[in-house]
């Protein structure tokens, strides 16, 4: 680290490794089988003072029917739904891992839990490249669509985007 920086708090990493906590990517610089995000490169080049050309997937944006993170998205339960990445440069030799989880939402004495939750399976119905198909849980509540982005060098780009299943009171 480049201790004789004025801005050498800057370089400190908050954690080296993978965790769960609020995601299991969020602050996580590699996933739970040691492959690299974007930002070890990046530490690496602050630290050592030279360019590496990070050349692994990047990811500009992640959508679900058209609408991202921020659109506060609102979904109808047992519902076919579409949602795609777009990444940043030539896509050949990526592959994409799409899964859904309930939102982790608990905390006790307002500490997150450290504890990944589990996968909801069956509900993915078709992928084809940066794409995806799937079908809104039935129960009502939050939930959270990951994309994962892979090459052939163990290096990885993560993205997700969440949304809330209700169901209709009429």
């Amino acid at each position: 680290m480049p201790v004789e920086d004025p801005s050498f708090l800057g370089s400190f990493i908050f954690f080296w490794g993978q965790k769960q906590e609020t995601t299991h990517t969020w602050f996580s610089l590699f996933d739970e089988y040691g492959n690299k995000t974007e930002a070890v490169s990046v530490a690496e080049e602050i630290w050592k003072g030279k360019t590496l050309n990070f050349r692994g997937p990047k990811i500009i944006n992640i959508f679900l029917s058209g609408k991202v993170a921020p659109d506060n998205i609102f979904l109808d339960p047992d519902e076919l739904q579409s949602a795609e990445i777009k990444v940043l440069q030539n896509t050949s030799g990526f592959s994409v891992i799409w899964e859904i989880y309930p939102e982790d939402w608990f905390k006790k004495n307002n500490v997150n839990n450290l504890i990944k939750p589990k996968i909801l399976k069956g509900l993915i119905i078709q992928q084809s490249g940066f794409k995806v198909r799937f079908k809104t849980p039935t129960a009502e509540g939050p939930y959270r669509l990951f994309s994962t982005v892979l090459d052939n060098k163990g290096n990885i780009a993560t993205a997700n985007i969440p949304f809330y299943v209700i169901r209709s009171h009429e």
